[in-house]
């Protein structure tokens, strides 16, 4: 059968898994903002990672061994929050199957983890602040040491 005159080569029909346009007319816009996406999570992922680094570093030299210790529990948290959060985004379609909607739905789940984006933001900078406020008040007691 020949392709019709309404057809061009480059073209996917609708029912072979295409839209009827043009073959990835609009995925490739789709497909930027994903790699574009993904190259700011990497940046911000290494920025993370270089700010715990130098953080440690500066721990260890000046010699704060239970601020490192709280830092390190800070980080135990993250962790334990990311992971919770990860696996909840990798069971909720089997948490909904499974209860057929009338304890998890979509929304739930949602509501749920913008629950614990929320919790971590919030316990973050509790812990950020009270972290600073005690390296202001270890110079402080230096300072009235010598």
């Amino acid at each position: 059968m020949a392709p019709s005159s309404d057809s061009e080569a480059g073209e996917v029909p609708a029912c072979a898994g295409g839209h009827g346009g043009h073959h990835g007319g609009g995925h490739d816009e789709e497909k930027w903002k994903l790699g574009l996406l993904f190259c700011i999570f990497i940046v911000f992922a290494h920025g993370f990672h270089v700010f715990i680094s130098r953080t440690k570093r500066y721990l260890n030299r000046r010699k704060l061994r239970a601020l490192k210790h709280t830092f390190d529990k800070l980080l135990e948290e993250l962790t334990i929050v990311g992971t919770i959060s990860m696996l909840l985004a990798v069971i909720q379609e089997m948490m909904i199957k499974l209860d057929r909607g009338l304890f998890w739905n979509a929304e739930t789940m949602h509501q749920i983890h913008v629950f614990i984006f929320f919790l971590s933001a919030v316990h973050l900078t509790y812990s950020g602040v009270s972290l600073s406020v005690c390296m202001i008040s270890i110079k402080q007691w230096r300072k009235w040491e010598i």
